[in-house]
C-alpha cells in the first residue's frame, strides 16, 4: 500500500517531501490509514480535526482519539468545534453540505496561518465511484462523471487508487486503530443510500466493479478533455462580444450536432438542457423567439443568437468612512441583502461562520473603503497564496457563471487594494494574523 500510495502521489504530483502537509483526520478509518502511510513515508505533516458536534459524546470521543494520536506520534495538532446544524440553517443547505463548507474553510484557514504548502483528505476510490453516482443521479453533463481530482489547488487526495476494503485491510494488517462513525450505517443520506443498496448490486454482477468505474471516469475525463478543445475551437469561430452581450453565429454552427455545441456553449448561462433542445429547434425559423433561463435572456436575431447579461446593478462605488466603519454600518444592497460592518476584538473572531462572514485586519486597512463591483484587470492575493492572481483567472478556477462575475462585488482600500472578494475569498494581506486583536467583521445579512 505504501508504494502504491507513493506512486499515485508521484503520478499526479500531489507533493513533494519538502512540502509541509496538513492532514484531516476524522478518526475513522481511511483518514487515520492515511495518516499512518504518510508518517512511514516520513513527509512533513500535522494533523486538523473538525468536532461537527452532529453525534453528541460519539464526535467528542472522536476529537479525543485524533488527540491522543496526535500525542503519540509527536504531532503537532489542531481541532475546532461547529455547531454545523445552526450553519446549515442559516445556509438553507443540508447538513453534509454545511460540514463540507465549514470543513474546507477551516483547513484552509490553517493552512495559511501556519504556513501549510498543502491540505491532505482521505477521500478513496469507493468515495469516487459514489461521487459519480450521486451526480448522474442529479443530472448532470459530462463534468460531473469525471470522478474526484486527486489534485485542486492546494488540497490533495492521495488515496483515490484505493478502494475502502483495502484501506481496512491495511489498517487491520497493521493494528491501526480508529473509530467507527454510526451515521455512516443510515441510508437516509444519498450517499449512504449509494454506498449500502446500490453499489453491492453492481459488484454481484462484476467483482471488479470499482475499477471497472475507475477506468470508466478516466475515458470520460479524457473524452471532456477532446471537448473542451473542440468546443474552444467552435467558440472561437462562432462566439462574438459586442457590447456586454453574447453574439453566437448560427451559420458558423457545426451541422452536426448543433444541439449538443450549443449547450456547451451556453452552460455559463444557466440555460436548461430543455431550453437548448428548443433554442436548437428554432434555428432555422423566424426571428424575434425569446428564451430565458434564471439569470440570461436570449433572442434569435436572424443568423444571430444574441444572450444579454445581466449587468450588475449596484452603484459604480460606494465610499465607506472610518467613523462609519467604527459606528457599525449597513450599506443596502441590490440583491436586497445588506452588507453589515462593525469592528469587533480578536475574541469574537469566528471563522466556522461560513463565506458570507470575513475576518479583516483593521490594522492593514486604508480608509475609506470602497464598495463596487469588479472591473477587468482587478488582482488580488488569495488567502493562503503569496502572489497576486487575476480575479478573472480565479473566477475561472472556482467555476463563476459569467452571471455571477457580473454580479460580484469588492470590498477595497482607499489604495484600491482588494480586502475582501464578497462572499469568495479574503486577501491574504488582510488576513487576521494571531497577534491582531483590532478585526473588522464584514457580512452579507439575508
Amino acid at each position: 500500500m505504501l508504494l502504491r500510495l507513493q506512486k499515485f502521489v508521484e503520478q499526479h504530483q500531489l507533493f513533494t517531501p519538502h512540502d509541509h502537509i496538513l492532514v484531516g483526520v476524522s478518526g475513522g478509518v481511511d483518514s487515520v490509514a492515511l495518516l499512518h502511510l504518510l508518517l512511514c513515508a516520513k513527509y512533513k505533516i500535522a494533523v486538523a480535526h473538525c468536532n461537527f458536534s452532529l453525534r453528541g459524546e460519539e464526535s467528542d470521543g472522536d476529537e479525543d482519539f485524533v488527540r491522543a494520536l496526535c500525542t503519540k506520534n509527536n504531532l503537532p495538532f489542531f481541532t475546532t468545534k461547529f455547531n454545523t446544524e445552526e450553519y446549515a440553517k442559516a445556509q438553507g443547505v443540508s447538513i453534509q453540505m454545511a460540514a463540507r463548507a465549514l470543513r474546507y474553510q477551516w483547513f484552509e484557514q490553517v493552512a495559511s496561518e501556519n504556513s501549510f504548502t498543502k491540505i491532505a483528505v482521505a477521500h478513496n476510490l469507493n468515495d469516487d465511484v459514489e461521487t459519480f453516482f450521486i451526480n448522474l443521479a442529479r443530472g448532470t453533463g459530462l463534468q460531473g462523471l469525471q470522478g474526484i481530482s486527486p489534485l485542486q489547488n492546494k488540497l490533495v487526495r492521495p488515496l483515490l487508487f484505493a478502494t475502502r476494503e483495502e484501506i481496512v485491510r491495511y489498517a487491520t494488517q497493521h493494528s491501526i486503530g480508529h473509530r467507527e462513525d454510526s451515521s455512516n450505517s443510515s441510508t437516509k443520506y444519498a450517499r449512504n443510500f449509494i454506498r449500502h443498496q446500490i453499489l453491492p448490486e453492481f459488484a454481484q454482477l462484476n467483482p471488479s466493479f470499482l475499477q471497472s468505474m475507475q477506468q470508466n471516469m478516466a475515458r470520460i475525463s479524457s473524452a471532456q478533455q477532446a471537448i473542451e478543445s473542440v468546443a474552444t475551437e467552435i467558440k472561437k469561430r462562432c462566439c462574438t462580444e459586442v457590447d456586454g452581450n453574447l453574439h453566437i453565429s448560427i451559420s458558423a454552427l457545426p451541422e452536426a450536432q448543433r444541439e449538443f455545441w450549443l449547450y456547451e456553449l451556453l452552460q455559463d448561462y444557466n440555460f436548461s438542457g430543455d431550453v437548448v433542445k428548443n433554442i436548437a429547434q428554432s434555428l432555422d425559423g423566424i426571428s424575434g423567439k425569446k428564451f430565458y433561463s434564471p439569470t440570461h435572456a436570449l433572442i434569435k436575431d436572424r443568423d444571430l443568437l444574441i444572450v444579454s447579461l445581466q449587468k450588475n446593478s449596484e452603484q459604480s462605488s460606494i465610499s465607506i468612512a472610518q467613523s462609519e466603519v467604527d459606528a457599525g454600518v449597513q450599506i443596502p444592497l441590490s440583491t436586497g441583502k445588506t452588507l453589515a460592518l462593525r469592528v469587533v476584538h480578536r475574541s469574537e473572531v469566528d471563522f466556522s461562520l461560513g463565506e458570507n462572514v470575513a475576518f479583516l485586519s483593521y490594522e492593514n486597512l486604508q480608509f475609506p473603503l470602497a464598495l463596487r463591483g469588479w472591473q477587468s484587470g482587478d488582482s488580488f492575493v488569495p488567502l493562503g497564496m503569496s502572489g497576486e492572481q487575476k480575479l478573472s483567472d480565479f473566477f475561472v478556477n472556482i467555476k463563476l457563471s459569467i452571471f455571477e462575475k457580473s454580479a460580484q462585488l469588492l470590498l477595497c482600500c482607499a489604495s484600491g487594494s482588494v480586502a475582501w472578494v464578497l462572499g469568495r475569498r479574503v486577501d491574504n494581506r488582510f488576513r487576521v494574523r494571531p497577534e491582531a486583536q483590532k478585526i473588522l467583521r464584514a457580512e452579507i445579512i439575508s
